[in-house]
């Protein structure tokens, strides 16, 4: 039997790592990427899978990166690339804000369209993006408003894959609410704070057991999928 192989980022904390763990508890083999390695690597290689110490503020590392080198490893394709890292920094510094929108959209475009050009996602496979509530719904506060645009952006080019590939792949746009993570860089404002306390914050482990669904259990989603304050519905 041939292993089963899935490709996520973010992979060192919250979403990334519960991800990472129910596909090792299920059996599936992980490439994973993190800037920051640490006992989700080990675990990761220690289950025969791959960890890249891969930092997606910096584009060219993505450009540079040759991805023929997971073939040399044994892996012909992935059943899914998930696409996860992300970073929410409450600080109106330029070059901050540049890096926020590089890591939440630019690095998955040019990250995900590497994979498909190099045909490393098979046929019928998923592309799973974990974008975030924040990028549909009205936001008043400014902070929080830059870090929706780039989510807003992230879901814009995962609309644009369904439909180019739609004969080819599935692709899933997950948008969690408040997820019980530590995403968050910096001070958090206080009407965010606020906004926090009267949510219902979502545990890690009910997205990673869904996109696991979605990929191995034939539950059958090719669209925008909201997870926010206890429920899970289609958008």
């Amino acid at each position: 039997m041939n292993d089963r192989w899935v490709f996520v980022t973010g992979v060192s904390r919250g979403i990334g790592k519960s991800i990472v763990e129910k596909m090792l508890q299920m059996g599936v083999k992980v490439v994973g990427l993190s800037r920051t390695r640490n006992v989700v690597a080990k675990k990761i290689e220690n289950s025969g899978g791959i960890f890249l110490r891969f930092d997606l503020h910096s584009i060219k590392n993505i450009h540079n990166y040759d991805m023929e080198m997971f073939r040399r490893k044994g892996i012909d394709k992935f059943d899914s690339v998930i696409l996860n890292a992300g970073v929410l920094k409450f600080d109106s510094d330029d070059e901050i804000l540049g890096d926020m929108f590089k890591v939440n959209f630019l690095s998955n475009v040019y990250l995900v369209e590497k994979l498909l050009s190099n045909d490393l996602l098979k046929e019928g496979g998923i592309v799973v993006g974990i974008s975030s509530v924040s990028s549909y719904i009205d936001i008043e506060d400014a902070d929080i408003l830059k870090y929706s645009f780039s989510k807003y952006c992230f879901s814009g080019y995962l609309s644009y894959l369904r439909k180019k590939y739609f004969h080819k792949y599935r692709v899933v746009d997950i948008k969690p609410g408040l997820v019980d993570t530590n995403l968050v860089e910096g001070d958090v404002p206080d009407v965010i704070l606020d906004r926090m306390f009267h949510k219902k914050p979502i545990e890690s482990e009910v997205i990673a057991n869904f996109v696991y669904d979605c990929i191995y259990n034939y539950v059958y989603i090719d669209g925008n999928v909201v997870i926010d304050d206890g429920y899970i519905y289609s958008k």
